[in-house]
């Protein structure tokens, strides 16, 4: 149902940079003001691979969206705090998602599901003044068995720690009351 809502939701913004068009810009065309009264605020990507990329199964990703390393650019914003908001989260991926005022984000992983799912998507508002702007975080989910030996026969891999465990096997024998005939084939 969450997703439902989510898919039916259009993410308004108070941004003026919002200027994109498929059409070739002309003499006529207006072009996007480029001096410092718009939010230019970027998407963040989290490789599986990456360092700050989390383990499945209740382990956390601690992100400080107004690293230097995003290029955000909020000059728009001049003496204004910037305030973040998480406003939707994949919960199929994550447990829950937060963020401080100061943009720093921190989420939990579900279990063994969201390593399946393979990433997760954590939508976010930033706000100054009458500015606001929503970005995504696309987060990987690292393989705890990434590099590690294979498992033996009849052993299988924990999803979330990758120690090797007994493999469960289900026999079922089904026997025929007062039978005494068997029938190979």
């Amino acid at each position: 149902m969450r997703l439902q809502l989510l898919m039916a939701y259009v993410y308004q913004s108070t941004n003026p940079c919002f200027c994109i068009s498929s059409t070739p810009v002309t003499p006529e065309t207006p072009e996007c003001p480029d001096d410092c009264n718009c939010l230019k605020v970027c998407n963040i990507a989290i490789n599986a691979a990456d360092d700050n990329a989390p383990l499945p199964c209740a382990k956390t990703l601690t992100l400080n969206v107004m690293s230097d390393d995003y290029d955000h650019d909020f000059c728009a914003c001049g003496e204004k705090s910037k305030v973040w908001t998480v406003e939707d989260y994949d919960e199929d991926v994550f447990v829950s998602a937060t963020i401080t005022r100061a943009g720093v984000l921190t989420a939990i992983t579900s279990g063994p599901g969201a390593l399946a799912k393979g990433y997760g998507k954590i939508i976010l508002k930033v706000c100054c003044g009458p500015l606001s702007h929503y970005i995504t975080v696309l987060v990987g989910i690292k393989d705890p068995c990434d590099g590690c030996a294979d498992c033996g026969d009849c052993e299988v891999p924990d999803p979330c720690t990758c120690e090797c465990d007994d493999a469960e096997i289900d026999i079922f024998l089904n026997t025929v009351p007062q039978s005494g005939n068997t029938l190979l084939q």
